[in-house]
């Protein structure tokens, strides 16, 4: 009751949510005039001893008159100012009041005048002689306040009992559905039915055949309704109350007085039903490839065209679509006042109570010791934003079986007016970390993180081919139960891909623009300040919106493809049979086995890959950005200092075996001091003629460069190291390369500054690093519904697996390097070192490690003159390339510099 009246009250006078019973009434029982026309027999019916209509049948000394209810007319009923809702008054009584404007009455009567044949007449009979008048009664009230209670006794068990088919059906007749009423319907009176007139203005009559007739009658009860209208006025309530009253109880009762079980049944049916016969008018049905016959009656189309009409249609009053009001906000406002949650100012909110996501763990990080994470308060704002198109529940035009629904909702319909579709959550990221003299830092930054969405429109194609019987025999008791709706689809076999009774057949995703928003609640960080314009800098170059419409169409592809989607579907029919209490196979005690014939997420597809690296390189210059931008998130920036941490904390005695750098004393002092005349000096390099094995000139260069490309290096001078790790499903490091190691400009090593302590300095002109990845996606089977022969509606297509390759590069050129470190060589050992062991190059290194009994770099300095903006290459699609190459070089342009003074403070 609750429910029906928000969707049918929404007047003039009294605003609540719903559609305009006014507008409702006009639409669907109004004639095109605006008047209420009752069915005759409606009207007999209402006559006491009602003989054919007669109302009036006497006789006079002269004549034999008969006055016959031809028609009647009713005029106003779309006047409604109030109708305020109806209450329960008792157990099984309801009560209400409503108010009209204006009512007007129009009654045509038909008066025939005989001679009388009364024995009492003074005039002879005469046989065939009659005079017939046609007139029309016309009486208008004004400001009518009805109250009205009425005593509705109804049977539980058989109303609950009352199965969808016999409403529906019954051959056609209205009848059929009045008595599946009146099986469940044990009493019903009105207890109370008063009224309030605020005026009558006078009653007319017309149509005789004489004006002069007309006038003088007209005239007649003009004078006679001047004399008595107050009186009628005064009386009203009591006339209503008692006689209207009596008179519609005697309506109720003979109404109700028929055999009640009489034709309340189901016709029996089987295949499957058609949703073009089920929902749309006659000859829209048959034009769209249906019967036309209405075999389930009319009741789903006029439930249809009033939601078309009243729910989805525009408001020009509101400027908005009709269905935010009565459905969307009403059905928000309820969810949030059982869940004591406020919107916010005049819009409607959904909230999330839970986090959407919390993580707090110690790291391994050098100089962060935990890490804390949490997605919360997340909330929807704006939901009641549909717009134009709005399409639910169409039978789609490229099914011939009539078995697929289309659907088309718009949210963020800005074009309409609205608002756009908002999400908002709070990001806190906790970071607690350890500077060179550790002590501790904590950072805490609350942030809002806002998504804005205009035009967002979600189309999607349904199959359901719905058993008829299952739908005809459909219990009312179990009408608002899911899964009973779901329990009417047959179940799918097990280990077949074939006979699919239920799947999503289409769906699309399309956004016309979207906007990023952030905002530092409470924010211990400077650098987070940055977020806001590194997001104004993706909107103004559109990475937002063509990152926001990729990841939509390459999520809608991944859903489509393969069979998870399927899976889940055929889970949940399995799971409404033992769900819906109507079905046989119902149980409250078993526990459900959900089966899912295909349970395998689908793999991801290589777009979808594509934009997670997309995603991922800018979220890692975000970091960088604001990194940069406060460098106390990780280590305490200051001025470049040689470091004697390690020297001052090592106790040496005077005896004690370490090697001394500072005396210049033995073998492997001096022979320090060679090597970094060997390596930091200018050597002849001998550079061979192309395509030949002889000498063509000598390259003089810093000796490292030439040991670094003869020894280590690869013929192209890069270096590259073997990963192979996986970093998530279908991605992987494959390997990391770097060239430039043989362009040092500059290379002084082993500079003692104390005891055990050396100083290395070197610059490279430039460093390369590129990085690559690989791609997989794997072999999936997509459903897809075919115009293909009726024993078989699906059919697997195999997608083939295949690896794509994509590689990041970045360069720093005018790199200056300085190193400390701390070497306590046992000076024992090391002379104890045997020819033998040395003479294979391999071993040398070895051979002086055991030497060593402690290693520490106390001092780590990287500055560079320039960062290369990065490169991404390898993308499938060649505009996401562009976007990102286009966006990395907007962020570096603007940070460049901050990013470059960041990198010694990154290193230390």
């Amino acid at each position: 009751v609750d429910e029906i009246y928000v969707l049918v009250v929404k007047t003039t006078k009294k605003k609540t949510h719903g559609v305009s019973v006014n507008s409702l009434l006009r639409s669907n029982f109004l004639d095109k005039d605006g008047y209420y026309t009752p069915s005759i027999d409606a009207l007999k019916s209402s006559i006491p001893q009602n003989k054919n209509g007669v109302i009036y049948h006497g006789h006079d000394m002269l004549t034999e008159t008969t006055i016959v209810l031809r028609s009647a007319r009713i005029f106003g009923l779309d006047s409604i100012t109030t109708l305020d809702e109806i209450k329960v008054f008792s157990p099984q009584t309801l009560k209400t009041s409503m108010a009209w404007e204006a009512l007007k009455l129009e009654i045509d009567l038909e008066i025939d005048i005989k001679p009388s044949s009364h024995s009492a007449s003074v005039q002879v009979s005469q046989v065939g002689l009659h005079q017939t008048q046609s007139i029309t009664v016309k009486v208008s009230i004004k400001d009518v306040r009805i109250t009205m209670a009425l005593l509705l006794a109804i049977d539980a068990d058989k109303v609950s009992n009352v199965e969808l088919g016999s409403i529906l059906l019954g051959n056609g007749s209205s009848s059929h559905i009045s008595n599946c009423i009146k099986s469940a319907i044990h009493d019903s009176k009105f207890a109370q039915f008063s009224a309030a007139v605020g005026g009558i203005e006078t009653p007319t009559l017309s149509g005789f055949f004489s004006k002069g007739v007309d006038r003088v009658l007209s005239e007649a009860a003009q004078a006679i309704f001047e004399m008595y209208e107050s009186s009628a006025l005064s009386t009203m309530p009591s006339v209503f109350q008692k006689n209207v009253r009596k008179a519609l109880n005697s309506v109720l009762a003979e109404f109700f007085s028929v055999e009640k079980n009489a034709l309340c049944t189901t016709p029996i049916a089987d295949g499957g039903v058609d949703f073009r016969d089920l929902l749309l008018p006659q000859d829209e049905a048959a034009a769209a490839g249906g019967s036309g016959t209405a075999p389930y009656g009319d009741i789903f189309p006029l439930m249809i065209n009033v939601f078309k009409q009243e729910i989805a249609s525009f408001d020009p009053d509101t400027g908005r679509m009709k269905i935010n009001d009565v459905l969307v906000k009403p059905m928000i406002i309820s969810k949030n006042s059982k869940q004591s949650v406020d919107g916010v100012g005049d819009e409607t909110v959904i909230r999330w109570k839970n986090d959407l996501y919390s993580f707090n763990s110690q790291t391994n990080i050098p100089g962060i010791n935990n890490i804390g994470f949490r997605v919360y308060n997340f909330r929807l704002e704006n939901m009641d934003s549909l717009g134009k198109p709005l399409n639910i529940l169409s039978p789609s035009p490229n099914d011939k079986d009539g078995h697929v629904l289309d659907n088309l909702v718009t949210l963020g319909a800005v074009r309409d007016s609205m608002k756009p579709l908002r999400g908002v959550t709070r990001l806190l990221i906790e970071i607690e970390a350890e500077d060179e003299e550790h002590n501790m830092h904590m950072t805490q930054n609350e942030i809002d993180i806002s998504l804005e969405v205009e035009e967002a429109q979600i189309f999607s194609g349904i199959l359901a081919k719905i058993d008829k019987s299952a739908f005809l025999s459909f219990p009312l008791r179990d009408f608002m139960n899911p899964y009973c709706w779901l329990a009417t689809i047959p179940k799918p076999e097990v280990d077949s891909i074939s006979n699919i009774a239920a799947s999503l057949v289409e769906l699309s995703l399309t956004v016309a623009q979207t906007r990023f928003g952030v905002n530092c609640a409470n924010c211990t960080s400077p650098g987070m300040k940055e977020l806001p314009v590194l997001l104004e800098i993706l909107e103004t170059i559109g990475t937002i919106t063509e990152f926001t419409k990729r990841i939509s169409n390459s999520t809608v592809a991944l859903l489509l493809r393969g069979d998870y989607v399927q899976g889940e579907v055929d889970r949940l029919l399995y799971e409404a049979e033992i769900r819906c209490p109507h079905s046989p196979a119902y149980s409250a005690n078993v526990p459900l086995t959900p089966i899912s014939i295909f349970s395998t997420p689908p793999k991801p597809t290589i777009e979808i890959v594509e934009l997670y690296l997309f995603a991922a390189s800018l979220v890692a210059q975000f970091i960088a950005v604001v990194t940069a931008s406060d460098p106390q998130l990780a280590f305490k920036k200051d001025n470049v200092t040689i470091s004697l941490t390690g020297q001052n904390s090592m106790v040496v005695t005077g005896d004690a075996p370490f090697v001394d750098f500072s005396k210049k004393e033995g073998w492997f002092e001096a022979s320090l001091d060679e090597i970094n005349d060997i390596l930091g000096g200018f050597q002849a390099e001998e550079l061979m003629a192309p395509g030949t094995e002889k000498k063509d000139a000598d390259f003089f260069d810093l000796g490292i460069n030439i040991f670094l490309r003869s020894s280590i290096l690869d013929e192209d001078g890069s270096f590259t190291i073997s990963v192979n790790t996986q970093i998530a499903d279908g991605l992987s490091l494959v390997s990391m390369r770097v060239s430039g190691f043989d362009t040092f400009s500059s290379f002084r090593v082993f500079k003692t500054i104390a005891s055990q302590t050396l100083l290395n300095e070197f610059a490279w002109e430039k460093l390369q690093f590129d990085m690559l990845f690989s791609i997989e996606t794997g072999t999936s089977v997509q459903r897809e519904v075919l115009e293909k022969e009726e024993s078989q509606d699906t059919y697997p297509s195999s997608t083939p697996a295949r690896t794509n390759y994509m590689k990041v590069n970045t360069t720093l050129n005018d790199i200056q390097a300085a190193m400390s470190f701390l070497l306590a060589a046992n000076r024992t050992k090391l002379g104890n070192i045997q020819l033998g062991s040395i003479l294979h190059t391999g071993h040398i290194l070895p051979c002086f490690l055991s030497t060593i009994d402690t290693f520490e770099i106390t001092q780590l300095s990287v500055v560079a003159g320039a960062i290369e903006t990065p490169i991404i290459t390898g993308f499938i699609s060649e505009d996401l390339e562009e976007t990102l190459a286009v966006t990395t070089d907007a962020i570096f342009n603007k940070y460049h510099n901050a990013l470059v003074e960041y990198i010694p403070v990154f290193f230390r």
